[in-house]
């Protein structure tokens, strides 16, 4: 949809911005409890264009079959905390890497274009894979990392042995992504054009627990989140 890729392009190029030139001053905030459990540890591979921090069950298993998670927006590797030692008692090898623009996933050059189309983030992930030496994997997303499983599944079906694409994100038509949305649509997506302005992804890169808080009570109505909730969807 339109949305969608709206979504895609002003969310993932303020968070980029933000990793690669914090030039408002916004110290990202530590925003959960540091007794919330964490993947841990994780480690970093080259591509071509990136550092790629993730998490990795069995880094030195090369017969184990492969699960590649990838999270959404706007949260980060954590939230698959419940979901990876499910995976590893059924023989998994789990590998869940932070998206452009997340934890410590950084540009290796200053002067490469900060993109974040569907392309480039699906990209990624086969780019991790040739790194680690990885020749099929099942691709796993939710939300935004939806997109970037797609993306990978439908353009390297070699390296694809199976995907799981929960709630929402398909790959874009971009002949179609700018097309007119009517008024109550977009008054949905407010915070897609906030965080297309300096202030707005300056404020996202220092309380995101915040921008989580305020964007479900706004947009899920209905949804009596918990603390703990939050708190782990904003690690």
């Amino acid at each position: 949809s339109a949305t969608a890729m709206f979504w895609q392009s002003s969310l993932s190029l303020g968070l980029a911005l933000i990793a690669a030139n914090p030039f408002c001053g916004a110290t990202p905030t530590a925003s959960h409890p540091p007794s919330l459990p964490t993947l841990a540890p994780v480690r970093h591979a080259n591509t071509s264009v990136l550092s790629i921090e993730y998490y990795d069950s069995a880094p030195h298993n090369s017969k184990a079959p492969v699960a590649i998670l990838v999270h959404g927006f706007p949260y980060s590797i954590d939230t698959y905390i419940d979901v990876v030692p499910k995976l590893v008692d059924q023989g998994y090898r789990v590998i869940v890497p932070s998206l452009r623009g997340y934890g410590t996933t950084t540009f290796l050059s200053p002067t490469t274009p900060r993109s974040a189309e569907q392309a480039a983030l699906g990209k990624d992930i086969i780019d991790l894979m040739d790194a680690l030496n990885i020749k099929k994997a099942i691709f796993a997303g939710y939300d935004w990392g939806t997109v970037v499983v797609n993306v990978a599944a439908a353009l390297w079906p070699d390296r694809c042995s199976g995907m799981v694409a929960a709630n929402s994100y398909l790959i874009q038509n971009r002949e179609t992504a700018w097309a007119i949305a009517p008024p109550d649509a977009l008054a949905l997506r407010w915070y897609f054009y906030v965080f297309l302005t300096p202030q707005g992804y300056c404020s996202l890169a220092s309380d995101t627990k915040g921008w989580a808080n305020t964007i479900w009570n706004k947009n899920s109505i209905g949804w009596n989140f918990t603390q703990a909730q939050l708190d782990a969807a904003s690690l």
